[in-house]
């Protein structure tokens, strides 16, 4: 059983908690090494954070073999995704999954105020779906979506709209990156990202002319989003070249910021 906690610097109490099933050996890679080292000598602290990493078969999940790609989806299917898990682990019991289709509407009994199904969208053509639940999880941008769309004579802003607040105050993540070249090979793709995190900076600091603040962890873009951003900032041609021949001495460093809510922001 592999068990841990996270200490507050500030405060030195623990200020969370977190337990796995699965016991791992997690190496940091070279990019994750960077950040520590820098962390060190600089006096933040920094961790290695949970990635739930498995060191042998668990459940629908293969073994890691830190192929590093992560973002464009597990070669091995080692990665916890819905696919891998939630999708397969349903459709064993009963469930029918119809893809290429988009719920527009929400369904509710006039006299109840239940739910009582759906209307989605497949090849343009609108169906419906009659439900004993519906179940809205379309996370922060989906959600108040479908339920502004499936206002009805109950809900005539939209379900669950009655003060005209349903969408509003999104809370977002601005998300910064920074790369630096080193001598030595870094390799920031071999590895399972992010790895490595400090939140040293992410509470209110009453000393900044701001509220709330940043999370700093290793980000390793893969070789076309390196690319990307090398393209953003204007090089094209043999610079860009040179550039992506050069990529295994890049490291990379990423600031996860806390949009305030506000009204305004939906």
């Amino acid at each position: 059983m592999l068990t841990g906690n996270f200490t507050c610097s500030r405060s030195h109490e623990t200020v969370c908690y977190y337990t796995f099933p699965r016991t791992v050996d997690t190496h940091v890679g070279g990019n994750g090494q960077v950040f520590l080292r820098g962390a060190a000598a600089l006096g933040i602290p920094a961790r290695v954070g949970p990635v739930a990493i498995t060191n042998g078969r668990f459940g629908n999940r293969a073994h890691c073999i830190y192929r590093g790609f992560c973002l464009q989806g597990c070669k091995v299917n080692a990665k916890a995704s819905p696919l891998i898990t939630h999708v397969p682990d349903a459709l064993a019991h009963g469930a029918e999954v119809r893809a290429d289709c988009m719920v527009n509407r929400v369904l509710l009994d006039e006299h109840t105020g239940r739910a009582t199904g759906v209307t989605y969208l497949r090849d343009g053509v609108e169906h419906r779906q009659r439900a004993r639940a519906v179940a809205v999880a379309g996370y922060s941008i989906e959600t108040p979506r479908l339920l502004l769309l499936s206002a009805c004579p109950s809900f005539p802003d939209g379900i669950g709209n009655d003060h005209g607040l349903l969408g509003r105050y999104l809370m977002v993540q601005g998300a910064l990156q920074t790369a630096g070249r080193f001598a030595a090979e870094i390799r920031m793709v071999k590895a399972p990202p992010p790895e490595v995190s400090t939140e040293e900076f992410y509470e209110t600091d009453p000393s900044n002319d701001y509220a709330r603040g940043y999370a700093i962890q290793n980000v390793s873009p893969l070789p076309i989003a390196y690319a990307e951003h090398v393209m953003a900032q204007g090089h094209w041609g043999p610079v860009l070249r040179e550039y992506m021949r050069d990529y295994v001495h890049w490291a990379s460093l990423g600031a996860l910021c806390e949009f305030l809510p506000q009204a305004d922001n939906r």
